[in-house]
């Protein structure tokens, strides 16, 4: 049994939330904070890593990471916060909640917008940072090629294949921790 805080990835209904408020309330907190630990992270990493060619790339990479990370995290919290508050049935009917989630999913601009844009703009600042790491040289090359291709099988394979290539993103993220834990130049 895998933990998943919700059925379908980006069911975002009613009747999907409302029996695990809770457990998706705090889910989609947890995410929020693990993707900024992850944005920063591996932005203060490759800098570290990269320190003369591909130095403009890990910037520019770290930027995105960083920010894009945030503004994850906020939509993410956002979000938590109106789902638990749409499913307490003491607060709201179940039509009402439903007629309320429902309205969110149909206009994002105000929420849901955030995480989307957030995530997009992470995921541009870790490519950047696997180029500045090609360009560098100072990691395993398969480390930053590795990132590309999760990446574009993120985007590629919903459902079950897409949790296992996040996953697996995040140990290469790992990797090049590791490797910068190893590296002698680290300051």
């Amino acid at each position: 049994m895998v933990f998943v805080p919700w059925g379908q990835r980006n069911d975002l209904s009613y009747a999907s939330l409302a029996p695990i408020r809770d457990a998706a309330w705090a889910g989609l907190l947890a995410d929020a904070l693990a993707m900024v630990a992850v944005g920063t992270g591996l932005a203060v990493v490759v800098g570290g890593l990269v320190r003369g060619r591909g130095r403009a790339w890990a910037t520019a990479g770290g930027a995105l990471t960083s920010v894009g990370a945030v503004v994850f995290a906020l939509g993410a919290s956002a979000f938590a916060s109106l789902v638990w508050h749409a499913t307490d049935p003491a607060v709201l009917s179940p039509d009402q909640g439903t007629a309320l989630l429902a309205h969110a999913e149909a206009n994002p601009g105000h929420g849901l917008l955030l995480h989307m844009v957030g995530f997009l703009t992470f995921t541009v600042g870790t490519l950047l940072l696997a180029v500045a790491l090609l360009r560098a040289g100072t990691a395993p090359r398969w480390l930053p090629a590795a990132v590309v291709v999760l990446t574009v099988l993120l985007f590629a394979f919903p459902g079950r294949p897409q949790d296992l290539a996040q996953a697996a993103q995040m140990l290469v993220f790992a990797a090049i921790g590791v490797v910068y834990l190893r590296s002698e130049d680290r300051a």
